[in-house]
Parts: C-alpha cells; structure tokens; sequence
C-alpha cells in the first residue's frame, strides 16, 4: 500500500497510532487515549501494543504501535465511510506484510560470497550443457569402423567363416547382416549404427560380440553349409 506504512516488531507488522490518527482524521491525543482506556479496561491486551516514540521538531513525543489484533480493538468504534475505506486499507496492508514476512528471504551475501554463488551456478549450467552434448554425441568415425567391423566378424563366425558356403551365398549372408544390424538397431533405438550414442560405444561393442542370429536363420545357415546340426541362439 502507498499510503499506508507499516512496520515490524518482533517479527509482526504493526501499525502506528500516529499514522492511524491521521489517515482517520483524529487526534493523536484522542487515538492514545482511547488506546490508554483499552489497556486500562483488559490487561490481557497488552501484548497487541508496544510503547514508542516519535521525534517532532526537536521534540520527542509518545505513540504507541500495535499488531493487527490491537488495531482492530481500536478502530472497532470508529464508524463512517471514510473509516470503514480505511479499515480496509489497513486489512489489506496488513496481509500484504504479512505475506512478505512468511516468505523466507535470502540474507545478504558479501561480495566475494555472491562472486563464488554466481561462479557455481555458472559450473553447473556448464555441467548441464556438457551432460546434454554428450547426450546427443553420435559415435565418430573410427568408433563407426569398430562397430562395423565387429558386425562383419559376428556375421561371419555365424556363417561359420570365409570359406563357408552359407558366407560365398549372397543371399544368405545378407540377410545375416542385415538381421545383426536390424537386432543393433532395434536395442539402442536408432536407425543407423552410425547414430549409436558415443557414450554407449562400450556397450554397443559388447551387444555385437554376444550377437547370435534367429533360430530360423541358423536353420538356413546350416542347410546350406550342409550341416545337421542345428546351432541354438545365444549358446
């Protein structure tokens, strides 16, 4: 509020009854009073109001401030519109103080204090960019000739090797690549192996050397190297 002040005593907003006589068009004299007459009448109230003074022309003179409860003991009787608009400003002032006060504020920082906050805050907003490169990072180039070589040595232990038939058959071999690289694919969710994180690269390693093929195209890889046995997946 802009016309209306308040200020704090252990650790409560409390009003003035020297700004309360004159936003109510009384005297100051008349507002003590009528605060004296109250203490007088209930002594339990003393808690709501706290001696002061103020300094006027040189002068030191007495008033008394009080937290909402006080306030509103006093203005009880006073009546008019103007003193209910008023009454509703201090209300309203009231809760916005304490509003404020409820909302746990920051203590002031030395500089050297704010310079080392300030430095932490920036290392980690610098951690967090190299967290989320590194989450975006693709494997480089040698990192994408290791994979693929380990794909062509996994595709051709499975054929059996280089001089199996089921390797010489263009047909069958294909489709054993393309099965070892669909299965890479499909775990680390890309769609190329040239799009496997960098920092998977280890793992994606040890998925390629672990890598058997389906049951059925074990069943065609031994047919056409004329074998009888059939090779179990994942033995």
């Amino acid at each position: 509020m802009t016309d209306i002040i308040l200020s704090t005593q252990n650790g409560e907003p409390v009003a003035s009854s020297r700004q309360i006589a004159e936003n109510f068009g009384k005297r100051h004299n008349d507002v003590m009073e009528a605060i004296r007459n109250v203490l007088a009448t209930e002594k339990s109230v003393t808690k709501f109001f706290h001696e002061s003074s103020f300094e006027y022309r040189g002068q030191t003179f007495p008033m008394y401030l009080m937290n909402r409860d006080g306030f509103s003991l006093l203005v009880m009787g006073f009546t008019g519109k103007a003193a209910l608009e008023w009454k509703l400003k201090y209300i309203q002032a009231f809760n916005e103080m304490e509003k404020k006060l409820a909302t746990p504020q920051m203590p002031k920082l030395s500089k050297e204090l704010q310079a080392l906050f300030l430095l932490d805050d920036r290392t980690q907003r610098q951690e967090q960019r190299i967290t989320a490169l590194e989450n975006t990072m693709t494997v480089d180039y040698n990192q994408q000739r290791v994979l693929r070589k380990s794909i062509s040595r996994a595709v051709i232990s499975a054929l059996g090797d280089e001089k199996a038939p089921a390797y010489i058959d263009n047909h069958v071999r294909s489709k054993v690549y393309s099965e070892c690289n669909h299965d890479v694919q499909d775990w680390f969710r890309v769609n190329s192996v040239g799009n496997i994180p960098r920092k998977r690269f280890d793992e994606a390693v040890e998925y390629i050397q672990r890598w058997k093929p389906s049951t059925n195209t074990v069943m065609l890889i031994q047919q056409t190297n004329g074998q009888t046995s059939l090779f179990e997946r994942g033995a």
